[in-house]
């Protein structure tokens, strides 16, 4: 199981799309310390949005696709239900 994710700068507002194995709680510590080359210089993040995928071919298509939306809120509504979101 992946869940593609995204994240959200709280201190300029910028996201980030990923995806992981992990549980994204685990994958958000680590983006908050900086572990990520993109994310370090816009920390700290909270959890935006998640979708559960079974396989690594599907999260990295989604990720792909949402990363070539370029528009968080499109990409938020391509996701899917409001069940997934975070706040």
């Amino acid at each position: 199981m992946y869940t593609v994710y995204i994240l959200q700068s709280f201190k300029d507002k910028t996201c980030y799309i990923g995806y992981t194995s992990k549980l994204v709680e685990e994958r958000l510590k680590e983006h908050n310390a900086g572990k990520n080359q993109y994310t370090k210089g816009h920390k700290p993040y909270k959890i935006l949005k998640t979708e559960e995928v079974k396989t690594l071919k599907e999260a990295q298509e989604k990720e792909k696709n949402y990363k070539e939306t370029k528009q968080t809120k499109r990409v938020i509504e391509m996701m899917g239900s409001p069940d997934s979101s975070r706040d």
